[in-house]
């Protein structure tokens, strides 16, 4: 199983003025229990003593719960990190957690009305910590309720977080559990894409059953040049939504073979033969980013993916199809032996390109045996 977060509006300019009082102060109450159920943890004291000492604040046993387990993470992850926990800085947050579902059965719900979403959470009376009111919130969304609903997937888990309380706006967040895409079965008449990943830009070719290349095709993406996590995500993001809704709408049946970079390959070698490093933004951290926002919206849109090793693709496509295809590029070629090594096809070459295929090697200072250990296997 893999667990991926989907993030959602809230109008919380339809609530009364009450009712929005109220949330506010139960966020308030699970912001408080955060912070002391973290010094808590400081001081060595289990979560069932800790969850004693809250038993009585008026707010959902849910969200109790939800912001103990979210101090206990928080303080494991110091604890990692090598830090004195003490010492760590807790920021003042209006957020609601929520873990699971209790004996009540979800603490929140999405409903619908008039095809349009509403999520309803229970609160808090002021008085008493007995007295519980289910509220609705309108969401904030242009998709369908068919889209709506596969976007949450089939168990979810909301966080909902106010982030600004002037304009009465707040986010939630549902982290939904899909079927890992890597352990779906690839049916037979599957047309496999395969992806030659690169800095800038991304390779596809897909390929029939047979084996045999349908289309080529080439997508650009630009990085900022900030080395900024975030930039990168989101540049990455839309455009590989890009090209799976692209081969989704195109063909029925398909899955995706995403060339994968191993360690070896990092470090390569320069023009005096000393190895060298490259840089992570440059060479790196795009292609792990990349391989996991494959991985995610695969896992969203229930399409299979594979990662073959992408060891040597451009140097065999160089060799057998750049003759055949002598208007495509190399990228484009090496896709195509990434989504034939994920069909199961094994290259053959004849033994004179083969050795030619080592001499370029040795030339670049790679060890020789290092090459003839790994190629002849899969040509």
């Amino acid at each position: 199983m893999i667990y991926l977060t989907t993030t959602v509006k809230l109008n919380l300019k339809a609530l009364n003025e009450e009712d929005y009082k109220k949330l506010v102060l139960t966020a308030k109450f699970a912001n408080t229990i955060f912070k002391r159920a973290y010094k808590l943890f400081c001081y060595d004291l289990t979560e069932t003593e800790i969850k004693r000492e809250f038993k009585y604040y008026p707010i959902h046993s849910g969200y109790r719960t939800g912001s103990i387990k979210k101090a206990h993470y928080l303080f494991l992850a110091v604890k990692r990190r090598r830090q004195n926990p003490k010492r760590q800085r807790l920021r003042n947050r209006f957020k609601l957690t929520s873990f699971g579902s209790t004996t009540r059965g979800n603490i929140t719900k999405v409903l619908f009305e008039n095809e349009k979403p509403i999520l309803e959470m229970p609160i808090a009376d002021y008085r008493g910590y007995k007295g519980y009111r289910r509220i609705e919130i309108p969401i904030i969304t242009n998709r369908s309720k068919r889209e709506f609903l596969k976007s949450l997937g089939s168990k979810y888990v909301a966080n909902i977080e106010i982030l600004d309380i002037k304009n009465k706006l707040g986010i939630a967040r549902f982290t939904i559990s899909f079927k890992d895409p890597r352990k779906i079965k690839i049916p037979k008449d599957v047309i496999m894409v395969g992806v030659d990943l690169n800095p800038e830009l991304i390779a596809t070719t897909a390929v029939n059953s047979d084996g045999n290349p349908i289309e080529f095709r080439e997508f650009k993406i630009r990085f900022p040049n900030k080395q900024n996590k975030d930039a990168y995500r989101n540049v990455a993001g839309h455009k590989i939504k890009e090209i799976v809704n692209y081969y989704r709408e195109k063909y029925k049946n398909i899955a995706f073979a995403v060339g994968h970079i191993s360690k070896s390959l990092r470090i390569m070698t320069d023009s005096k033969g000393f190895q060298k490093h490259f840089p992570w933004f440059k060479y790196d951290f795009p292609y792990r980013l990349m391989e996991s926002i494959f991985k995610s919206r695969c896992a969203r849109e229930g399409i299979p993916i594979r990662f073959p090793t992408e060891k040597y693709s451009s140097q065999i496509a160089k060799i057998k199809y750049s003759k055949i295809f002598k208007d495509k590029s190399i990228h484009v070629l090496a896709a195509l032996v990434i989504a034939r090594r994920a069909l199961g096809f094994k290259e053959k070459i004849e033994y004179s390109k083969k050795r030619k295929l080592v001499k370029n090697y040795k030339k670049k200072s790679l060890r020789l045996y290092d090459f003839i250990r790994v190629v002849p296997r899969s040509l």
